[in-house]
């Protein structure tokens, strides 16, 4: 059963249903809230930010590196360091230091759902 293996459906009921839902993020410092809702095929993703909407695919290469497909580019990134509960992502010219804004629990994402 791929609800089994699909962590986004796997992690309870408020997943359950594989609906988009608000993913609050620290990039770089700054506040970024995404909406994310996996898609039918595994990997792929609907990710609406404030630029737009994006259909993209999320492919592990290895531990450590990260595909990601959107429309015809590809783009590769790596993990290269963890710090303070925050990770570099570095792909191309591209670096980001990330990670959770807020605790991800099932109140927290209701509350900045309201707030969209």
């Amino acid at each position: 059963d791929r609800s089994e293996r699909d962590p986004w459906r796997g992690a309870g009921p408020w997943r359950l249903a594989g609906g988009a839902r608000p993913v609050p993020l620290a990039i770089d410092g700054r506040l970024a809230v995404v909406r994310a809702q996996p898609d039918a095929v595994p990997g792929h993703w609907t990710i609406e930010t404030e630029a737009g909407t994006h259909t993209v695919e999320y492919q592990r290469a290895g531990t450590d590196e990260l595909i990601v497909r959107s429309g015809h580019e590809v783009t590769t990134f790596e993990n290269y360091a963890r710090h303070h509960g925050l990770q570099n992502l570095t792909g191309g010219d591209q670096s980001y230091w990330y990670g959770p804004a807020t605790p991800q629990t099932p109140d927290a994402a209701a509350s900045i759902s309201a707030s969209l």
